[in-house]
């Protein structure tokens, strides 16, 4: 078995294809993102982070929970749901987005009609540190 956290989703699924196609007897497991108190996804990354570029790595996470929300509320649309999510991420210039996407869980192919189980993921720069953060888009109660 092998493990990872939602937030590393892109490698969970480079793996889980690498499995199939070499066949081996191993059952790859994502579970869930840990965050801190403040909503910021756990990463070893974290400590590289100022206290004022901590505060502005936040924007990610309020990022995915107003595309999440948007999505709670019907909205259905690819672009639609990453213009408000990089409405968001506008609000803090000083934190550099590498991507803002919403992507097929198992190919990761940018989707525009969002089903329930894709994924809206953001990779941003915060001072010198990379930074990811996912969350799946799925029906209230799932």
């Amino acid at each position: 078995m092998a493990c990872f956290g939602q937030k590393d989703i892109q490698q969970a699924v480079l793996v889980r294809r690498m499995v199939a196609d070499l066949d081996w007897p191993i059952e790859v497991v994502v579970v869930p993102t840990v965050r801190d108190a403040d909503g910021l996804a756990l990463s070893s990354r974290n400590r590289l982070l100022s206290p004022p570029e901590r505060q502005q790595a936040l924007v990610l996470s309020r990022m995915l929970r107003t595309v999440e929300s948007a999505w709670l509320a019907g909205v259905r649309g690819g672009t639609a749901l990453l213009e408000v999510g990089r409405e968001v991420l506008a609000r803090v210039p000083a934190v550099r987005i590498d991507y803002a996407v919403i992507v097929d869980p198992a190919q990761l192919d940018a989707l525009d009609a969002v089903v329930p189980g894709s994924i809206a993921a953001v990779a941003a720069r915060v001072g010198t540190t990379r930074l990811i953060d996912n969350v799946t888009l799925a029906e209230r109660g799932s």
